[in-house]
Parts: C-alpha cells; structure tokens; sequence
C-alpha cells in the first residue's frame, strides 16, 4: 500500500488541520494453489481529512476498486 498526506490547511498536531490524502493498493496472487499469478485487483482511495484530536480523525473520500477475475 501506498498513502500519502498533503496538508491543506492549519498545524499537523493541532485540532481542525484539514488534509488530503490519496492511496493505493495493488493485490497479486500468487503460490503453489494458483494456476498463474496475476494482478487480482487495485484500490484507489482519494479524500480530504481533519484532525479533531491528536488520535482522532475523520476522513471522506472516494474509493475506486478495479476487480480482475478470471
């Protein structure tokens, strides 16, 4: 996985910064059970975020899920 955090707005360790944030994951499968290894499938998380405490946050954002099968 792959994440990062832009600041938008206000101190990283004070209440109310506000951010955005992106990430993404890709899965592969693979091993001996596997007729072939393949990409499987990819996560692309896009948002925005603020801090409202030191260890509490909320985040919206959109995520797009690419599902390979076959």
């Amino acid at each position: 996985m792959l994440r990062t955090v832009v600041p938008l707005r206000g101190a990283p360790d004070k209440a109310g910064h506000l951010y955005g944030f992106g990430s993404d994951e890709v899965f592969v499968r693979w091993g001996a059970s596997q007729p072939t290894n393949l990409f499987d499938q990819n996560r692309l998380q896009l948002g925005l975020g603020m801090s409202l405490a030191p260890s509490l946050r909320l985040e919206a954002g959109w995520l797009n899920v690419q599902l390979l099968r076959g």
